[in-house]
C-alpha cells in the first residue's frame, strides 16, 4: 500500500523506555525506503520513456521535414516538367507552322510554274492549230489550183 504525504506527516509512534518503539520506527522506515525506492524506479522507467518517445518525436519531426521537403522538391519538377513541356508544345506548333508555311509557299510555286506552262502549252497549242489551219489553206488553195481546168 503506498504511502502519501499526509500518513507520513502525520505518523505517530507509541513511546518506549528511551523514546520510540524501535521495531515500529523500523518497520516504518522499511516501508517509507520501499515506496521511495519504487518512486525512484517509477521515476526512471518515466524519465526512460520520455527518452525514448523524445527520439521518437524527433525522428518523427526529422520525417515530416524530409517528407515536406520531398513533396516541395516533387512539386517543383512537377511545375519544371509542365513548363518544358508546355515550351516544347509551343516550339513543336511554331515549327510546324513554320513547315506549313513552307509547304504552302512551295506549293504556290509549283502551282504557279504549272500554269506557266499550261498557258504555255496553251499558246503552243493555239501556233500549231494556227499553222495547221494556214497549212490546211494552203493544200486546200493548191488542191483548188491544180483541179481547176487550165
Amino acid at each position: 500500500m503506498p504511502l502519501t504525504p499526509i500518513e507520513i506527516k502525520n505518523k505517530t509512534f507509541s513511546r518506549a523506555f528511551n523514546g520510540y518503539n524501535r521495531s515500529q520506527v523500523k518497520a516504518f522506515l522499511s516501508v517509507i525506503a520501499k515506496e521511495i525506492e519504487d518512486l525512484r524506479n517509477e521515476k526512471a522507467t518515466l524519465l526512460q520513456k520520455i527518452d525514448e518517445l523524445t527520439i521518437k518525436i524527433e525522428n518523427f519531426e526529422k520525417n515530416e521535414k524530409l517528407l515536406k521537403d520531398t513533396l516541395l522538391t516533387a512539386q517543383k519538377a512537377t511545375a519544371d516538367i509542365k513548363d518544358n513541356a508546355r515550351k516544347e508544345a509551343e516550339l513543336i506548333v511554331a515549327k510546324a507552322k513554320m513547315d506549313a508555311e513552307n509547304i504552302i509557299k512551295e506549293a504556290n510555286e509549283r502551282l504557279k510554274k504549272i500554269q506557266d506552262k499550261v498557258n504555255e502549252l496553251e499558246s503552243q497549242k493555239l501556233n500549231i492549230v494556227s499553222q495547221i489551219k494556214s497549212l490546211m489553206n494552203n493544200i486546200s488553195m493548191l488542191i483548188e489550183k491544180n483541179t481547176t481546168p487550165k
